[in-house]
């Protein structure tokens, strides 16, 4: 879909879409063309800053007709939100030059897409099965797949759950003149079984990762035709990307014309269990040489929880980050946050059904409007007010 030049603005009539009002970093952010990392805390906003960007990169054709920009998102809601959002502030002609994906979906398009230019031992049957890769299957893999046989010096104690977290770290190809151990051993069996020795291939999601990572870095004109595609890219919640998807991300974007732009938070950092690669943001900032931003404004929570909030983070993680509640709170003293000590859990149960019971007939809160969260043996009551 064309678009003429008409609709566009220039860069210093563009207004954030939507009467949304921006704190000063956040249109900094917005306006900076270059690579950068946000950090931005609990409603600080991080999915409208990254719709308002889109908007404007693509209001003032600064992302150039016809490229695209490219959002990467961990889930499928996070990345469907996104997407709406940009649509809804600046219509569908806009929004059909962005394109918001989860890093699973980005991959796959991309392995599919590209299929027949995938080395030969790496590359799955058309046809494929998308499987899960945990403990089990290992014990499974090591009963089918062929043993080391006279390896000397060899250690042959083998770590069944780390291995199952570790198999696809190792970018491709995978040396068979460097196998040296029992585990690289089984990696190397693992790509061999589940890709070449089964009428359909078996992969996961991992592997499809390090499929088109080790497609792009060895084939230059596919690596030239992505980087003509997109503009800008937009990586949210940074703070839990793999190391997989870290060098699927650097291998197609370092060093390139490409904007990144990466938004996360460490204190929500929620896929450690995951693989979540430890001190991604300095790796990021000193591979893609990026200008590092922080927002400072919570529009989510009351004032008082804000400054409870704040002060708690900076007690545990040894800093000095100063956030502060949005201008929508006119009065400083809403918003309350209370710890209560039992004795036993009779007394915590009572108290807890009469307190309810209080803000239903007497302050008239709807049930639904009342959250309890129990996390080992600690009560949290959430309301919305």
């Amino acid at each position: 879909m064309v678009i003429f030049l008409n609709n566009y603005v220039k860069k210093d009539n563009w207004i954030p879409k939507d009467s949304v009002i921006l704190e000063s970093a956040a249109e900094d952010v917005i306006k900076y063309e270059k690579n950068a990392y946000v950090l931005a805390g609990p409603g600080a906003g991080k999915t409208e800053l990254l719709a308002q960007k889109a908007c404007y990169l693509l209001e003032t054709n600064i992302s150039t007709y016809p490229a695209r920009i490219l959002a990467i998102s961990f889930k499928k809601d996070a990345a469907k939100n996104l997407k709406e959002r940009v649509e809804k502030r600046s219509g569908k002609e806009f929004a059909n030059r962005f394109v918001s994906l989860t890093y699973d979906s980005f991959a796959k398009q991309l392995m599919d897409r590209f299929h027949l230019a995938i080395p030969d031992f790496y590359r799955p049957t058309l046809e494929y099965e998308i499987v899960n890769f945990n403990r089990r299957d290992v014990t499974k893999l090591r009963e089918e797949a062929e043993e080391p046989i006279g390896k000397i010096g060899w250690n042959y104690y083998f770590d069944y759950d780390l291995f199952a977290k570790t198999y696809a770290n190792d970018k491709l190809p995978l040396i068979t003149e460097k196998i040296d151990s029992i585990e690289s051993w089984y990696k190397y069996q693992l790509w061999k079984s589940y890709i070449n020795d089964k009428e359909s291939s078996m992969l996961t999601f991992p592997m499809i990762s390090r499929i088109v990572e080790y497609l792009f870095r060895s084939n230059p004109k596919i690596l030239r035709a992505i980087r003509a595609t997109y503009s800008h890219v937009f990586l949210d919640e940074f703070q839990d990307t793999t190391l997989i998807q870290y060098d699927l991300v650097r291998t197609i974007f370092m060093d390139s014309n490409v904007s990144v732009t990466a938004v996360g938070d460490l204190k929500q950092k929620i896929m450690g269990w995951a693989g979540a690669m430890e001190g991604v943001f300095n790796q990021f900032k000193e591979d893609f040489k990026a200008k590092d931003f922080e927002l400072v404004l919570n529009h989510r929570s009351a004032p008082n929880l804000v400054r409870i909030q704040t002060s708690i983070i900076n007690d545990m993680m040894g800093g000095s980050t100063v956030i502060s509640p949005s201008d929508k709170w006119k009065n400083e003293e809403v918003g309350i946050c209370e710890v209560w000590n039992f004795t036993n859990a009779s007394e915590e149960a009572k108290t807890l059904a009469l307190e309810i019971k209080t803000w239903i007939d007497q302050e008239k809160l709807q049930r639904r409007d009342i959250g309890i969260l129990v996390r080992h043996g600690q009560i949290c009551i959430v309301t919305c007010l």
